[in-house]
């Protein structure tokens, strides 16, 4: 015979009533348990293990001509023999990565991000996918390979926000507000794109990106507002490094969001190079999220040449 030890307290509990009723108060003797009962303890819930990933792939177009009208996509189009040759790099590092939910930047359209699910190194492993056309004019977008189910995903495309200029601003891609079905636990990825740092016709490119930084976090604050325990993540191409305002931005706040890259070593912390090392991609995690981050599965791959920016990959067991 198998008990819980609860079922197991409650037997004895009433053997000792009835004992003592009959004693007339005295103290019953407790009673032994049948040799043949085993006592179980509850079984701990194992965690569920989520690994991430964000990479922007740089310039990821396909070979065709199908993009909407009025881009310069021409000039960007590779030949097939290039795509196919980008499409199998890219695939191999996504296979090595190993990663659950992946949030590609620089995807130019659906298409683009089908090819690549259907790579035989991915081995139909993504079957749930999304990508929609933002406010980038080349036309390069944020894009989401997952094995786990999204139950819904927002695009902020066409928010308008202000900068501390005064300027009135939209993203200059898009911030993609994806909701995960995660072993019945909803999980939250913002993926974001942030403006770049290369000057463009006048523009403030450090307000616009700071703007986008704060609308994010905006949106982020507004989730967790309905549910401070939600697990939440801000991730992608930020465009900027730890202390500037465009991170202030993401990380300070009620509560404060702690990241990837500024836990590992400081000769590892760096995914662009422009002449000096940097952290432009990162991680930014609510509280619940960060509880759950091992910190032992940080990874970020360098060596190949598919992108100018290295990817970053983050194990996640999140509590049932």
């Amino acid at each position: 015979m198998r008990l819980r030890r609860s079922a197991l307290r409650a037997s004895l509990a009433s053997i000792a009533f009835v004992a003592l009723a009959a004693c007339g108060g005295d103290t019953a003797e407790t009673p032994k348990k049948d040799a043949g009962t085993i006592i179980e303890e509850d079984a701990a819930v194992a965690p569920v293990s989520l690994r991430i990933m964000n990479w922007n792939v740089e310039n990821f177009y396909n070979d065709k001509i199908d993009s909407p009208d009025g881009l310069d996509e021409a000039k960007y189009t590779p030949t097939a023999a290039a795509y196919q040759v980008k499409l199998t790099a890219i695939a191999q590092v996504i296979r090595d990565a190993n990663a659950d939910i992946v949030v590609l930047q620089e995807v130019e359209n659906e298409a683009a991000l089908k090819d690549l699910a259907a790579q035989q190194e991915l081995n139909g492993k993504y079957t749930h996918l999304f990508l929609k056309p933002g406010n980038d004019p080349r036309g390069i977008d944020i894009g989401i390979l997952s094995v786990r189910p999204l139950t819904s995903v927002v695009t902020h495309a066409a928010d308008k926000f202000d900068g501390k200029t005064g300027r009135n601003y939209r993203f200059a891609r898009d911030c993609v507000e994806a909701h995960v079905d995660v072993a019945g636990k909803e999980v939250v990825l913002l993926g974001v794109h942030l403006r770049s740092q290369i000057a463009s016709g006048g523009l403030d490119e450090d307000d616009k990106r700071y703007a986008e930084a704060a609308r994010t976090r905006a949106i982020a604050d507004q989730l967790l507002a309905k549910n401070s325990e939600l697990p939440l993540m801000i991730l992608g191409d930020f465009n900027d490094f730890p202390n500037s305002a465009t991170i202030d931005a993401i990380q300070k706040g009620t509560p404060a969001f702690t990241d990837v890259m500024t836990e590992m070593p400081s000769g590892e912390a760096w995914t662009v190079n422009y002449g000096t090392p940097r952290i432009y991609d990162d991680q930014w995690s609510s509280p619940a999220f960060s509880a759950a981050r091992d910190s032992s599965s940080y990874s970020v791959p360098r060596g190949k040449t598919v992108s100018d920016h290295a990817p970053v990959i983050a194990t996640y067991r999140l509590p049932q």
